[in-house]
C-alpha cells in the first residue's frame, strides 16, 4: 500500500509540475513531491532496479525519438570536443569532491559520487551498492537537476534572443 501511495504522490507532483508549466515539469514536480512526501512520512528505501531499468529505456526512447538523424552527420567532428569537455568536467568534479570533503564534512568517497554532473540514477545506485552515503549523493544530484532545469531555459532565452 505504501508503494502505491508513493506512486500516486509522485504522479500528482508530476502533473502539478506540468500544470504549473515548469520546465521538465513532470520530472521536477514528481521529484519534489515524492521526495518531500518521503521526507515527512519516512517511507522505507525500496529496491527499484526494475523501475530504474524501465525509466532508462524510456529516456533512451525519448532521446532517440526526438533526435534529428540528419544532424548526426556533424557529430563525428564533435567527438573530440565532447571527450575533452567530459574530462574537464570530471577533473573539476574531482576537485570539488576534495573541497567538499575537506570543508563540509562529507566523506571523500561519497563526494566522488555526489559531484559529477549527470548520473542521478546511475551514480545514486552505484553509491548505494559500494557503501557511499547514497542519500547525500541523491541530495546533490536532485538539487543540481532542479536548479539547472529551472534556470537554463530562462538563461537561454535571455542570451539567445
Amino acid at each position: 500500500m505504501e508503494k502505491i501511495f508513493q506512486y500516486l504522490v509522485i504522479i500528482s507532483g508530476g502533473i502539478s509540475g506540468v500544470l504549473l508549466k515548469l520546465p521538465a515539469g513532470a520530472l521536477l514536480g514528481g521529484l519534489a513531491g515524492g521526495l518531500l512526501f518521503k521526507y515527512f512520512y519516512g517511507f522505507p528505501v525500496q529496491n527499484a532496479k526494475i523501475l530504474s531499468f524501465i525509466a532508462q529505456i524510456l529516456v533512451a526512447y525519448v532521446i532517440v525519438a526526438g533526435a534529428d538523424i540528419s544532424a548526426l552527420k556533424t557529430l563525428p567532428r564533435l567527438v573530440p570536443v565532447a571527450v575533452v569537455y567530459s574530462l574537464l568536467l570530471l577533473a573539476f568534479s574531482i576537485f570539488l569532491a576534495f573541497v567538499c570533503s575537506r570543508f563540509f564534512e562529507i566523506d571523500l568517497f561519497t563526494a566522488f559520487f555526489a559531484m559529477p554532473p549527470g548520473g542521478l540514477t546511475g551514480l545514486g545506485l552505484v553509491a548505494a551498492e559500494v557503501g557511499a552515503d547514497a542519500p547525500t549523493v541523491i541530495l546533490f544530484h536532485v538539487t543540481r537537476i532542479i536548479i539547472v532545469v529551472m534556470t537554463v531555459p530562462m538563461i537561454a532565452k535571455l542570451f539567445c534572443r
